[in-house]
């Protein structure tokens, strides 16, 4: 049996993408596709006019446009369902999946390795699915033209059967005629049907006998006055009743009575016509049914579901909306139905020719109108608001928009802070990038500092720097936006010497290594705090607003940064500007650190190169008498073989004349200082010749023909005579070799302390228990040379019980020579606060090759520990949400097994007992929906306890705090709630009893509506208590369950609500099916 082709547009910018779709589709076993392929918006749109496909597969993130903004244009240019549109993107977002299904998307698929076994059936589906639309909608349009031609039918009947005037007029209803005496003279097929007696049963009879009548609201009997209608008494009655049957049916219908008179007058009968209504009764019902479930469902909706009018005139009014509309404009549903105008006056003026002109471009091309913009309201003050509507055009030039206003405020808050952050972090790494440019040159690199830091805040900026007696402020360097401005900081600063003891914020900054934030400068509380000399220059100067911040780096202050506003059209400082002002602060630290580290190693190396030239200059004066002294010196070729070599050479390196002419020393092994192979390119004479320039007192160790070894100091000198080419001095240096031995600890030692910087230094010695620290050291461990009493023990007794070293396992490292032992260790400071440290320590040997100990260099790390923990806790918690948002997207449909899911999850990730409750559908209790707990026996304790009872919302606990107030719960220890009156001693009571220690409750909601809670119990005291990023991350872990299972929910509704529509039109198929065949009959007759 063959498969039924169909024909797939995908459309997406990535090629490897749409291969894969492509193949996907292409080699799909039960299904046919024929795939094409677009790259961009305005290439698909040409496609489709072109190709008219099946299905269109849409990516998210074009290059020209993104995926929803073409889905509208899809839907505007083609309609709903003229073929099955399906979204693709690369991540889960429910909200996406959302927006898209509003927007008129048959389905929405996540790029992934699970889409190649979904992506046939998807497309397939939503294919089918816009199929089944546009028949229903044919089928109702078919139902319409019925209904025409039904009435057309009925009016030619009428006409044709003028004899039967009343009576035929009212075909499709019962109809009954009366003689003058109120006998039946004649029943239709219908009335028969509805009062339960056939026209051979019914002729002759009175027809108060076939015809009983019951009152509609009450039920009770009602005599019909036929023989007064009759007589011309009563006039014809009329109206709605409940009409009794023969075999005592009931039926609701709509009746009329009409005198049959004569041309004289005279009354002959009656024509009795009468209808069922008892499906208008149901579809009025019904009616009342829907429009009381839209009502409620509107009340649910996070926004204000409305209808919009505008006429051509300029009149407006909202038809309909819901209450909420009350909480964006601040007026009621019932006033604005009247009138909508004044909404008008509350649109923030910055928006409202936009929001005129959006409406205007909707209304004019018919197409779906999307705004964010601003109100006004009377109460909250601004608010943003999003709509979402679609325009129709109405028969008197007026157009109505059926859509949704949503408060967007806190949505763009946290857009705005995201903004600021971003802008911030922006500032600060072009900040750094300004302060590297800058290098070693120090005013440069200040006078960056304060041009940056004005510049991004708006203000003036002085930075004084420390002394180096370390008593007095001194200004280093000003910066103001405004010429004038800067020539009066000059002015009124430039000379002021701030004491590091004075009572002046700037001091107290630098003393206290603390930021210091003044938004606003009162002059009567600075008075006080300042001399006379400073009190002129403030009144000169006279700030507003202040932020002063140290400059700092490696916990050493060395200046501070103010930045002033004087200008009263400039905002004052907050506390952003203050974190700002900080981070700015510490990376111009850290510059500043650098620069002076810089500029003390190139002083240093200026001052080494300057040596090494002088050295050189004595060397080449004195090379001539160094021929005559009792130092080897040989002279080497072009080839580097030795042409000359003097006798002292030859003594010390145990060569003769023809070991020298048959290059003998070439077979010998080589070392360099260190003992390590030395290759020939690196010896000094290779250097020499290969840098043409001086290499001095290279040692170099000689291993001869019989193993022994010795040490030589080689310089060598390049020259430039015909056949010199190096001349190269030998001396002996094997006794001083080994004596250099014994000071190689303190020279390994002092190599050590020049790499490290700012590090401290320390010497151990094992045998004695005794540890030397230098000054920098003891103030690393918070000790004072009075303090510390150099045993060994003092220090192992702060070090935390986990870290400690194998004392036993260091001395026999230190026995090898070499070894370099690297820890890292907490250290409990004499203030009580724990901090990491990372000590890096070598092995210290005599002369003699004896053990001396150990020395070498220790770092306080406890910053980069803190930043290392906070990167790696952030890391694991961005994986677990994005985990949960991908399994919460593959579940989502079922919604038992996403609770199951949300539970397990979050009880694994934050190692707690997590209980989900749900509201009950009365609103009174919360039901236990899900718990989870990775311990058995914690579950089983639980299952038996009440801790699984519904919990009424009226009752004082955690869950229904947060269900009243909305806001999440956070108790870091249980046991501070013991005399807490809010909480019930029975509540307490079970904790104790559970060991519970730590508790989080968030609010699970949906749509802006509550629909229960998320709780996560920590047990026992191994754990440590929850604290804020827990919070956090409970709160972001719920916002996403709770969207997930809203999108469960909302699935399930629409698929209920697919199939009463699919039922309905059945029903209305039929009864039209009921009403052509009676037609037919009465046409007969």
């Amino acid at each position: 049996m063959g498969f039924q082709s169909y024909r797939v547009l995908l459309v997406d910018d990535s090629a490897e993408d749409r291969l894969a779709f492509r193949r996907f589709l292409e080699r799909d076993t039960e299904l046919s596709f024929t795939c094409y392929e677009s790259t961009s918006a305005a290439e698909a749109l040409a496609a489709c006019r072109e190709l008219q496909p099946d299905a269109v597969l849409l990516d998210y993130h074009l290059p020209d446009d993104e995926g929803l903004a073409l889905l509208s244009a899809f839907i505007g240019e083609y309609g709903l369902n003229a073929f099955a549109m399906l979204l693709l993107t690369g991540s889960g977002n429910e909200e996406l999946a959302v927006s898209a299904m509003k927007i008129g998307a048959h389905d929405y698929l996540v790029k992934g390795p699970l889409i190649q076994h979904q992506l046939g059936r998807a497309v397939a589906g939503a294919i089918e699915r816009a199929r089944l639309q546009r028949k229903l909608i044919g089928q109702h349009r078919e139902l319409e033209v019925s209904n025409v031609r039904l009435q057309q039918a009925l009016a030619s009947v009428s006409e044709q059967r003028r004899l039967l005037n009343v009576t035929l007029a009212s075909i499709g209803n019962g109809v009954i005629s009366v003689d003058a005496g109120g006998a039946v003279a004649f029943l239709n097929i219908e009335a028969e049907r509805l009062i339960g007696w056939t026209y051979a049963e019914a002729q002759g009879l009175p027809v108060t006998t076939i015809f009983q009548l019951a009152d509609e609201e009450t039920r009770a009997p009602i005599t019909m006055p036929i023989a007064r209608l009759l007589g011309g008494q009563v006039a014809a009655p009329s109206g709605t009743y409940v009409l009794r049957a023969h075999n005592g049916r009931a039926t609701p219908i709509d009746m009329n009575i009409t005198p049959i008179q004569q041309v004289g007058g005279t009354i002959e009968g009656a024509v009795i016509v009468f209808r069922d209504i008892s499906a208008q009764k149901q579809a009025e019902a019904s009616l009342r049914m829907e429009r009381d479930r839209f009502l409620k469902l509107a009340e649910t909706v996070p926004g204000a579901v409305h209808a919009f009018r505008l006429w051509p005139d300029g009149r407006s009014n909202f038809p309909y909306a819901s209450p909420r509309i009350a909480e964006i404009y601040g007026l009621s549903p019932e006033a604005l139905a009247q009138d909508a105008s004044p909404v008008s006056s509350y649109w923030h003026p910055a928006d409202s020719k936009r929001l005129f002109d959006s409406l205007g471009q909707s209304q004019e091309q018919v197409t779906p109108w999307h705004h964010e913009f601003r109100v006004l309201n009377p109460e909250r003050g601004e608010i943003w608001v999003e709509g979402h509507s679609i325009p129709q055009r109405q028969a008197d030039g007026s157009c109505i928009w059926y859509g949704v206003l949503a408060d967007i405020t806190a949505r763009k808050r946290a857009e705005e802070a995201s903004r600021r952050a971003a802008e911030r972090l922006r500032t600060l790494a072009d900040a750094s990038r300004a302060f590297a440019e800058a290098g070693a040159d120090y005013q440069k690199l200040i006078d960056q500092i304060a041009r940056i830091s004005a510049e991004q805040l708006d203000t003036g900026c002085m930075i004084t720097m420390l002394s180096d007696d370390r008593k007095w402020l001194v200004p280093a360097t000003f910066y103001d936006c405004d010429p004038d401005m800067l020539a009066l900081l000059h002015q009124v600063f430039s000379d002021v010497r701030i004491s590091i003891n004075a009572p002046s914020a700037t001091a107290m900054v630098v003393r206290q290594k603390q930021a210091v934030l003044i938004p606003h400068i009162e002059p009567a509380d600075i008075r006080p705090m300042i001399s006379d000399e400073q009190w002129a220059l403030f009144e000169l100067f006279h700030p507003h607003s202040s932020i002063i911040v140290p400059l700092q780096a490696q916990g050493q202050v060395f200046g501070s940064m103010a930045l002033m506003r004087n200008q009263p059209d400039q905002p004052p400082f907050d506390e952003d500007d203050l974190i700002l002002a900080q981070d700015l602060a510490d990376r111009a630290g850290l510059a500043i650190a650098s620069a002076r580290l810089l500029h003390q190693i190139q002083a240093e190396l200026a001052e080494r190169k300057r040596a090494e030239a002088e050295a050189y200059e004595r060397e080449r004066k004195l090379s001539t008498v160094l021929d005559m002294l009792p130092i080897g010196i040989s002279i080497l070729n072009d080839e580097r073989r030795v042409i000359y070599a003097n006798p002292a050479l030859k003594r010390i390196a145990a060569l003769s004349d023809v070991s020298l002419q048959g290059q003998a020393y070439t077979k010998r092994h080589y070392l360099n200082a260190a003992g390590e192979l030395l290759p020939a390119d690196e010896f000094a004479s290779a250097r020499a010749y290969r840098e043409r320039q001086p290499v001095h007192n290279v040692e170099t160790g000689v291993v001869k023909e019989d193993g022994s070894q010795i040490w030589l100091d080689v310089s060598a000198v390049p020259v430039d005579f015909p056949d010199w080419k190096v001349v190269v001095a030998t001396a002996d240096i094997t006794e001083r070799k080994q004596a250099s031995l014994a000071l190689k600890t303190s020279e390994m030692r002092r190599a050590l302390a020049l790499e490290a910087g700012q590090l401290g230094t320390w010497e151990w010695n094992p045998m004695a228990h005794t540890i030397e620290l230098d000054s920098t050291s003891l103030q690393l461990f918070g000790l004072t040379p009075e303090t510390f009493t150099g045993k060994e023990g003092q220090l192992i007794a702060a070090i935390h019980p986990n870290d400690l070293p194998d004392t036993d396992s260091l001395l026999q490292t230190g026995i090898q020579q070499g070894s370099i032992h690297n820890q890292q260790f907490r250290w409990r400071m004499p203030n009580g606060s724990m901090r990491w440290f990372q000590g890096i320590g070598k092995a210290s040997h005599a002369s003699d090759g004896g053990f001396l100990g150990f020395y070498g260099i220790i770092a306080d790390i406890t910053e980069r520990k803190q930043i290392e923990h906070e990167r790696e806790r952030a890391r694991q918690r961005s994986q677990m949400l994005a985990d949960a948002s991908r399994t919460f997207a593959e579940v989502y449909s079922d919604e038992p097994l996403l609770l199951e899911t949300m539970a397990r999850m979050a009880a694994d990730q934050l190692q707690a007992l997590c209980i989900v409750r749900l509201l009950s559908d009365d609103g009174q209790h919360l039901n236990v929906a899900n718990l989870h707990h990775a311990d058995p026996s914690v579950m089983a304790a639980i299952q038996k306890s009440t801790l699984l009872a519904p919990i009424p919302i009226t009752d004082t606990v955690p869950a229904t705090i947060v269900l009243r107030t909305g806001q999440p719960f956070l108790l870091p220890d249980t046991n501070t709630a013991k005399n807490d009156p809010t909480f019930r001693p029975n509540l307490i009571a079970f904790w104790e009893e559970y060991a519970i220690t730590s508790i989080i409750t968030t609010l699970l909601r949906v749509q802006g509506r509550a629909i229960g809670t998320f709780v996560l119990l920590r047990t026992g005291t191994a754990q440590p208590a929850f604290d804020e990023s827990d919070l956090a991350l409970a709160q972001d872990f719920a916002d996403r369950a709770a969207l997930a299972l809203g999108n469960a929910r909302l699935l399930q509704q629409l698929a209920a609500e697919r199939a009463l529509l699919a039922r309905r039109v059945e029903e209305r198929t039929a009864d039209l099916s009921i009403a052509n065949a009676a037609l037919a009959r009465t046409a007969r007759l």
